[in-house]
């Protein structure tokens, strides 16, 4: 049974629908990974690969104070519920980004409470490969 996502893809890529089966499925992911996609001239594998590079920051700060939530906008920091997110083209902007946070909160009051962490492809995906794992 072809799993609801190839579908997705197929369709979303204009590539059309598998043919329900196993192995329909794994010619259908070749032909999105290797093949020029028709809404784009990249092929699946290389947005695969620059997707996997974003890396993303998020920060939390409990009982945040303007002051700090002005700095965190002006580097391009946004709200996202209690936490605020950077999506980074790679981990080398991220770095660069994470040293600018770190400057800014050493010493400063409104960041005393201040955890940073960074969100790679490894970690986006990783609950979601766990659970669809066999036991």
């Amino acid at each position: 049974m072809s799993h609801p996502s190839i579908n997705g893809l197929l369709n979303a890529y204009l590539l059309g629908p598998s043919d329900k089966t196993p192995e329909g499925d794994c010619h259908a992911l070749i032909k999105i990974l290797s093949e020029p996609l028709p809404i784009s001239v990249e092929t699946g594998f290389r947005r695969l690969i620059v997707a996997s590079a974003h890396v993303t920051i998020e920060c939390a700060i409990p009982d945040a104070d303007p002051v700090a939530e002005r700095h965190l906008r002006s580097l391009g920091f946004r709200r996202k519920r209690e936490r605020w997110v950077v999506q980074c083209e790679d981990a080398a902007h991220a770095l660069a980004l994470e040293t600018r946070v770190i400057d800014l909160a050493v010493g400063h009051p409104a960041f005393k409470r201040l955890r940073m962490w960074r969100v790679d492809a490894v970690g986006r995906y990783r609950a979601a490969i766990e659970t669809s794992l066999p036991a």
